[in-house]
């Protein structure tokens, strides 16, 4: 079985199902490591005491590309 994908260039390629499942596992791990990484600040957070401290909580580092 073949898919037609639309590539980031705007051309129209064949994929297989084997290169889906490869695309859908890549998507499926950077949503992970997301989820994670919201986790990790989620938790530095809840934990800090004062208000300087959830200011001193750098949100912007340790995302995904």
């Amino acid at each position: 079985m073949t898919f037609r994908w639309k590539a980031a260039s705007g051309d129209w390629v064949d994929l297989t199902g084997a290169q889906i499942i490869s695309i859908a596992d890549a998507v499926a791990d950077h949503v992970q490591v997301c989820f994670d990484r919201e986790g990790d600040l989620h938790d530095v957070i809840d934990a800090a005491e004062t208000a300087t401290d959830v200011l001193a909580v750098d949100i912007t580092k340790g995302w995904p590309r």
